[in-house]
């Protein structure tokens, strides 16, 4: 295998990870964030702006952890298949 097409490999394989990764960590965390904001939601009976603030808070920081948690198997990869390139 020549070492420009493992580079590809490498690359597409980094790419694919980090978006297989992103959408389907995302996906959980924020159902599971959300489920949460509901039952605390029925418990304390938020006002409608309280439970907006909230659910744009887990948002954001559901996708900031995503992101970092992705971006490290990206650069973990990235140094154990591609450093080499």
């Amino acid at each position: 295998v020549s070492p420009d097409f493992r580079c590809l490999f490498c690359l597409c394989g980094c790419v694919c990870l980090f978006c297989l990764c992103f959408a389907f960590l995302c996906f959980w965390f924020l159902l599971l964030l959300l489920a949460i904001l509901l039952s605390v939601t029925m418990l304390c009976l938020c006002p409608s702006y309280c439970v907006f603030f909230s659910v744009v808070s887990i948002i954001v920081l559901s996708v900031c952890l995503c992101f970092s948690f992705c971006s490290f198997l990206f650069s973990l990869w990235w140094v154990l298949c591609c450093s080499c390139c």
